[in-house]
């Protein structure tokens, strides 16, 4: 995503969020992440999101936060650091079943399986009628003369 950060006489100049995203992500250590980077070029402000982990230093998050301004602050940009702490359920590696499209047309194709081939009808279900409807007295028959297909009451 690009920022707008300036307008001078000679032109607009835009900043590319995911380079500085990436620059963040390179000065941290394999405890935090960054989760987001967004610019607001009126205040010339780069906000940095990172999430922290349960244990946390307090004194590693301040030199963290000294680092990114010492930075970015040669190139007139101030940083504010934002910390947020994960949630429980993110740190679930396994999604639940009928969270996953495969589930759901396993299911779909087991419902259409049970209806067509009859295993449903000790529930009431009946199997859905065949194409050729033979099975309302009618037949079907191709006639060499013309390619028209032509219904004939039997």
């Amino acid at each position: 995503m690009l920022f707008l950060w300036t307008i001078t006489k000679r032109g607009k100049i835009w900043l590319d969020g995911d380079a500085f995203k990436q620059i963040v992500t390179d000065r941290l250590s394999s405890d935090f992440y960054c989760r987001e980077v967004s610019f607001v070029g009126d205040r010339s402000q780069l906000n940095i999101y990172i999430t922290i982990p349960d244990q946390d230093d307090p004194k590693k998050r301040m030199a963290l936060a000294d680092k990114f301004e010492a930075l970015f602050k040669p190139a007139g940009i101030t940083v504010c650091v934002h910390w947020i702490r994960r949630a429980p359920d993110e740190y679930s590696v396994v999604s639940p079943i009928w969270s996953k499209p495969a589930f759901w047309a396993a299911a779909a194709g087991g419902l259409t399986a049970i209806v067509n081939l009859g295993i449903g009808e000790s529930y009431g279900w009946r199997p859905l009628p065949s194409r050729d409807m033979s099975y309302r007295g009618y037949s079907c028959r191709r006639t060499e003369t013309n390619s028209s297909i032509k219904s004939s009451a039997t």
